[in-house]
Formats: C-alpha cells, structure tokens, sequence
C-alpha cells in the first residue's frame, strides 16, 4: 500500500502563510526576451511567474512575470540553466534548474525578492518538483527508481534536512500545498508506464488527518481516480476543488480528490497536453499546453472548459 508519512514532514515545514502577492520584476536594466516555457506558478489570478529556456540560448534559463492575469509581461533572461520548476509564495520563488551534473551548483535556486534576483544553492544534489508553504518553508523532492527522498528547509533555502519519502510504495509525483493547514499528495505506485497504482492523499498542517482520498490498482480501490497515462502533477485549492493531469489529459475534482473527471478543454487542439499547471480558484487557472508544435501560456476562467491563450507573453 502506499503510504505517506506526512507526520514528521510536516512538523519540519509547515507554518502559517498570508503573504502578499508577489509583484513583477523590474526589467528595466535588462531586456526583454522570447522564453519556451516549461513550469509555472501563480499566487492568484493575477500574479503569475513562467520559467523556461530563452529561445536565443536553449542552454539559458528565462523569466517572464505578469501582475494584471497575464494581460502584459516582464521578462529576462536568467543566469542559471533553463529552469525545470518553480514555487512562489509572497515574496520567495524557489527554482530547480536543468543543471548538468547530479550534485553541486546549478541546480536549485532561490530569490527572496519576488524573483528580482536569485542565489544559486550549490549544497543540494539535483532536484525536483518545488513547493513552498509560505515565505521561508518549502521542499523540493530527489526521484528515484523506487520512491522519493524530500528535502525540506524552513529558513529560505539556507539549510536543507533530507527527509524519507511520502508514498512507500512508488515515488511521490507531486505535493501540494494551498495552504499550511491542508496538504495533497499525489503517489505512483507499481505496475507498467501509464497504469501504475496511484493514490491521492489529503492531510493537515499537523498530519493527524490523514486521509487516502481516491486510488486504482492497488487491490482496493477507492473513490474515482483515472488509471490511464503518466501522472504529472497535482494542484488544488483549499477547499477541495483541483486539477490533477497526466502526459494525456487534464482531470478535474471538486470534492477533495474523491472523484476525477477529463476536463474537455473544448478550445484546444485534440494533441493539446498539459505540462504544468496552477488552479488559483475554483474556476480560474494557468496552464502550459503542449499543442503538438510549441509550448503556450494559457488561462482559463471556467475550470479548463475554455482556455484563452496569453498572446501577449513573450514566446
């Protein structure tokens, strides 16, 4: 069975959050540049962050803010390798990076001003899939053939304690807070690429809630959750409304993770897949969609039934 072990991850990193938004960058001493996009964050419907490569300099990594929902942006090109992820709460956005050796620098990053300027944290091995709960807690987690090793910090990045992983049985795919005292975690589990075991986990700030919301394929199953594609990634608001997407498909919950259902996402093409994506109310989030040529930014403001894409990011 897969099995968490949220108790003790939880009594390292989590605390109370409500910071404010984060702005946009200045740019004004640096210019602009066209980003391929490949993770995102948004701290509301308006204030969002897109990492990616600089399409000048595919071995570069990119930038790119909006603070008005994606109506205009502000970006620049970064001094660390094409970011791979990004979290962001108040003012801290932490980065893991495409860096080119498994241990040593280039690999996790952290800015303490809203993205403005980021220090590069070379005592961390390479790294996954970032999450923060407020300003100074976050993780980031180490794939690995069997499972998952999270690391975990509460000051800003300046320490790192390596912790277990959350699912025994197969690696944690994702983790997410909306907020400190409500937690989801999506696990893989065995079986072959596209219909291994998978489960989704609810918890609070204290772990003593914990809390199987939905699985499949492993012997007993619970509430509705899909078993076809690669599971990806996982984002939900506090109260119980989320998206959970696979290399082929993006689900919709509205009861905590009990049961899943295909968003149709009737405005894209049918090769359209989602990369990463952030649900920032019940009705309106971002996504990056693969459309079968390039990556877009797009958002939605009815759950993913229509998507607008952001034409006035700069790809």
């Amino acid at each position: 069975m897969i099995r968490p072990i949220w108790p003790f991850v939880l009594a390292v990193i989590l605390a109370g959050c409500g910071s404010p938004p984060i702005p946009a960058p200045a740019s004004s001493l640096t210019p602009p540049v066209h980003i391929l996009p490949s993770a995102l964050a948004a701290l509301d419907a308006q204030h969002v962050i897109v990492v990616g490569s600089s399409t000048s300099d595919r071995t570069r990594g990119a930038i790119a803010t909006t603070a008005d929902g994606g109506r205009t942006w502000t970006s620049r090109a970064l001094n660390m390798p094409p970011p791979n992820g990004v979290a962001a709460r108040g003012t801290t956005v932490l980065v893991t990076a495409d860096c080119p050796k498994a241990t040593g620098p280039d690999c996790v990053w952290i800015s303490t001003d809203s993205g403005g300027s980021f220090t590069d944290l070379p005592e961390v091995p390479r790294l996954v899939h970032p999450g923060l709960v407020d300003e100074k807690r976050g993780f980031v987690m180490t794939p690995l053939p069997y499972g998952t090793t999270l690391w975990v910090t509460d000051d800003a990045g300046a320490t790192w304690a390596q912790t277990g992983d959350a699912c025994v049985s197969g690696p944690t795919v994702a983790i997410d807070f909306p907020s400190p005292e409500v937690s989801w975690t999506a696990c893989a589990g065995p079986g072959t690429t596209g219909q291994e075991g998978r489960a989704i986990w609810k918890s609070n700030w204290e772990g003593s809630s914990l809390q199987m919301m939905s699985s499949v394929g492993l012997g007993l199953d619970t509430g509705a959750l899909p078993s076809s594609g690669t599971l990806l990634g996982i984002s939900m608001t506090a109260d119980g409304h989320g998206w959970l997407w696979t290399n082929d498909r993006l689900y919709t919950t509205s009861d905590a993770g009990r049961t899943w259902g295909p968003v149709k996402m009737a405005d894209t093409s049918a090769s359209s897949s989602v990369a990463a994506a952030d649900l920032v109310t019940p009705q309106t989030g971002f996504a990056i969609l693969n459309d079968g040529a390039s990556p877009v930014v797009a958002r939605t403001d009815d759950g993913g039934a229509s998507w607008t894409e952001l034409t006035s990011f700069p790809i």
